[in-house]
């Protein structure tokens, strides 16, 4: 067989090597290529790259394809010494070696640029991620006690809480961290992009990056519509570990009404707040011999705050669980400079019952408060798409 003129190959070089003479042109569509060689033969010894190919092609009994752009590279001498290579060994060697990558069809070997192969397989492709990107605030629970009048001096008079730090999958955040967990190495080769436009992120990257890139953010949104039911219930006297299984938990409540039932997001920090909120006395100043009186807040009542982050077998809890009761007042002088009653004000008492701490718990179990006499469950139910 002799080889083909230099002019032919600048433009597509085709090498013909199988016993049937030439390959038939068809409209069908192409057969699956065979499965690989166990081994293959790469012995040469300072000849150009191309006779090996065309040896391999030969025992192969199929075709020979090269891509202009490794014309250059199969002129090159080539010294190898290995007789009984894997296949996928073959393939990589040439790739890391000479820069070609080899692709095995059913009637030919087709050689081609490694770049060029790359960029060959590059699709660009769009992923809507508006619903990703919405903000999740937390809801942090008012603080119990003494407290200023005025917001500016502690954040009093406000019961209802107004969100706090967010946690999220913010819109910026995602072109970062996309390339942390697929393709790594490929996002700096030519032809590769990722940027946002609009609410879509449009990504032109190899079939497998994608495939990797719809796992992310599927996974992102089964995340963000991952729910904790959390129920506070008075628990019956009794001995009580620091949790309960949903089996030991379910004789325990049956037939008693939760205190309280609230919603937290994955990771949200969310609270339950029943009390009040009133002011008092606190003190008395006396400009000019007129009485000026210094008015406070007093927040009394049950405060829990609940940041929940599940887990394959429940909840990592971290609760604060606070009771603040005034069991009434005590009265309190107020003196002038030089020791005289001026008035007398009646000051509340404050007494507080807390537990606080951070709770492994079974999906559908509880960990258990005790707050003064009494105990309490605190119940986590995951509601996760993923699980069905």
């Amino acid at each position: 067989m002799s080889r083909l003129t230099q002019p032919f190959l600048s433009v597509l070089w085709v090498l013909v090597v199988c016993s049937g003479g030439s390959i038939a042109m068809s409209q069908e569509a192409p057969a699956p290529a065979p499965p690989p060689p166990a081994t293959v033969d790469l012995r040469v010894e300072g000849d150009p790259l191309l006779v090996l190919f065309e040896r391999i092609a030969r025992d192969l009994e199929c075709g020979l394809i090269a891509h202009r752009s490794v014309v250059d590279v199969l002129s090159q001498e080539a010294h190898i010494e290995v007789a009984d290579a894997r296949w996928s060994d073959a393939v990589a060697l040439f790739a890391t070696e000479y820069g070609i990558a080899v692709r095995r069809t059913a009637d030919r070997l087709e050689l081609t640029q490694i770049d060029a192969e790359f960029r060959r397989l590059l699709v660009r492709r769009s992923y809507p991620i508006g619903h990703l990107i919405e903000v999740i605030s937390d809801h942090k629970a008012p603080m119990l006690g003494f407290g200023s009048l005025y917001r500016g001096e502690g954040g009093g008079g406000a019961l209802l809480s107004l969100g706090g730090g967010e946690e999220s999958v913010l819109l910026d955040s995602i072109p970062d961290m996309i390339p942390e967990i697929a393709g790594r190495g490929t996002w700096d080769r030519e032809g590769v992009s990722l940027e946002i436009e609009g609410d879509r992120l449009m990504v032109r990257q190899i079939p497998a990056v994608h495939e990797a890139i719809a796992v992310f953010l599927k996974d992102i949104e089964q995340r963000i519509a991952r729910q904790v039911i959390c129920r506070f219930t008075p628990l019956p006297p009794g001995e009580y570990g620091e949790t309960l299984t949903a089996e030991e938990l379910a004789p325990l409540v049956e037939g008693r009404i939760p205190r309280a039932t609230w919603v937290a997001a994955d990771g949200q920090t969310n609270h339950w707040f029943a009390g009040e909120e009133r002011t008092f006395i606190e003190d008395v100043e006396f400009v000019s011999h007129i009485a000026d009186p210094v008015v406070e807040l007093l927040r009394t009542g049950w405060a829990i705050e609940v940041t929940p982050h599940v887990t394959q077998v429940g909840v990592v809890a971290n609760v604060s669980l606070v009771r603040a009761t005034s069991p009434g007042s005590e009265q309190r002088d107020v003196l002038s400079s030089d020791g005289e009653t001026w008035v007398s004000i009646e000051s509340p008492k404050l007494e507080f019952d807390q537990s606080l701490g951070t709770f492994r718990v079974p999906d559908g179990g509880a960990s258990i408060h005790q707050i003064g006499g009494g105990f309490y469950a605190l119940e986590f139910e995951v509601l996760d798409p993923r699980r069905g």
